[in-house]
């Protein structure tokens, strides 16, 4: 029964709105479509015209007032647009200038970062330098039996001592200890010593540095003086070259001899090897440092040739300032590169790092003095665009002069040619303005 009554009343709306509301909405429409509209359409139509007609009156208003001005042109007014225009082009050219400087000032601290990366090269190249110079003249070798006795802490790694005394008063003394850090030796036998009851040596495991198949024993260093004299000459098991007073103890004596052999010449090809490294370092670093300081030779060369005329011209002493203090930055002569020795690989390295720290100071000097001078630019170009201003309201004021001149003058019937206008708007207020005299004198202007 609900749903019934719903129908219902939903009927008798429908059919009320398409009885009643619908045919006086379609009488609204059709009032709007037919009277109102047409009129709307008719007030934006006039509107649009008025438009027009405002903005043609005001463009022929300005024709008219420039064709009457160039007709009259006064000194004064020639001379301020003269000025005008030169400021114009001084503007220009002092902007262009300034932005120029921007471009040279970016270039002068790229060649700063390069010569920063150059200068950071030999200082490496320096450091690996010292290292092979070390390594060269004061290479780390085996300690002498008699050091490693007296003072085993200052020579080896992590050491520990013990002592066993003999029945016959000498004593046994060993020495142990990790590696050296220079190579692998970690399996390098302690050091032992025969003492005797003064504690001399009598013996030890310590091979003859001289590499000639004996061990060291009462002598400190080698297994006789001989040998010691021979030095860098191997007489392996040759005993002419020992005098009487070697021992002749083969390594074959102490079972850990031969292993410190092994462990010696393991330390002496590290040691080799890390020159060799040391000097491949350095020459490749003192390379690379030579190669980015002729790299910012060339920018900041290229940078002082690209400063424009005008900066030349007008600001010659800054110029000249900036140019003069970079002479010193162009040595007449550059250490050679190849393969030389230490010292003078030395000598050559710290020449450049002289040369380079003065082109740091230089530069820094340099890229201050052009950034104020690009900041002086640019302030100079603000106060012409003022002065430009200036010249720009006086001259709308002379321009208004001569019009306001125009419109008192009597003509006396002779119209100028220059005024003629074929069709003048019949809106524009410059017509009555201007041309009042003339048509009071009688002429006729279509």
């Amino acid at each position: 029964g609900g749903c019934r009554g719903k129908i219902e009343r939903a009927s008798r709306k429908l059919q009320k709105a398409q009885e009643e509301d619908l045919p006086r909405i379609q009488a609204s429409i059709q009032q709007l479509e037919i009277v109102e509209l047409p009129e709307v359409h008719r007030q934006v139509d006039m509107k649009l015209d008025d438009f027009e007609l405002t903005a043609g009156a005001e463009q022929e208003r300005e024709e008219m007032e420039d064709k009457a001005i160039s007709a009259f042109r006064s000194p004064e007014l020639s001379n301020l647009e003269w000025e005008r225009d030169h400021l114009a082009i001084e503007i220009n050219d002092t902007e262009r200038a300034a932005d120029s400087l921007g471009a040279t000032i970016s270039q002068l601290e790229t060649s700063q970062r390069s010569y920063k990366v150059g200068q950071e090269h030999l200082l490496r190249a320096l450091e690996h330098n010292n290292k092979y110079e070390d390594l060269e003249n004061a290479p780390i070798a085996a300690p002498s039996p008699l050091d490693v006795l007296n003072n085993p802490h200052r020579h080896l790694h992590n050491s520990s001592r013990t002592e066993i005394f003999t029945s016959d008063g000498t004593k046994i003394v060993t020495i142990h200890h990790s590696n050296n850090g220079i190579a692998d030796t970690t399996n390098d036998p302690p050091d032992v010593f025969h003492l005797d009851e003064n504690g001399n040596i009598i013996s030890t495991n310590f091979p003859c540095p001289n590499n000639c198949g004996y061990l060291v024993t009462w002598h400190k260093t080698h297994c006789c003086n001989a040998c010691r004299r021979a030095a860098g000459l191997s007489y392996k098991n040759n005993p002419i070259c020992h005098e009487e007073r070697c021992e002749h103890k083969p390594l074959t004596s102490q079972p850990d001899a031969q292993l410190k052999l092994v462990n010696r010449q393991k330390l002496q090809q590290a040691l080799v090897e890390a020159s060799i490294q040391e000097d491949d370092a350095a020459n490749r670093r003192y390379t690379e440092g030579r190669k980015e300081a002729k790299h910012a030779e060339r920018i900041l060369r290229q940078a002082l040739a690209s400063v424009s005329i005008f900066v030349r011209e007008r600001h010659a002493s800054v110029y000249s300032s900036v140019v003069n203090s970079t002479i010193n930055q162009f040595p007449l002569g550059s250490p050679r590169g190849g393969c030389q020795c230490n010292q003078e690989r030395k000598s050559n390295i710290q020449q450049e790092l002289d040369v380079i720290s003065s082109c740091l100071s230089h530069l820094q000097g340099q890229i201050v003095t052009l950034k104020e001078l690009q900041t002086h630019l640019y302030q100079e170009a603000q106060n012409l665009k003022s002065r430009q201003e200036e010249l720009t309201k006086r001259i709308e004021a002379e321009k208004s002069r001569i019009l306001e001149d125009l419109r008192h003058r009597d003509f006396g019937g002779n119209v100028p040619c220059d005024l003629y206008h074929e069709h003048p708007a019949p809106s524009a207020p410059m017509e009555e303005d201007i041309l009042r005299d003339m048509i009071n004198c009688g002429t006729n202007i279509r």
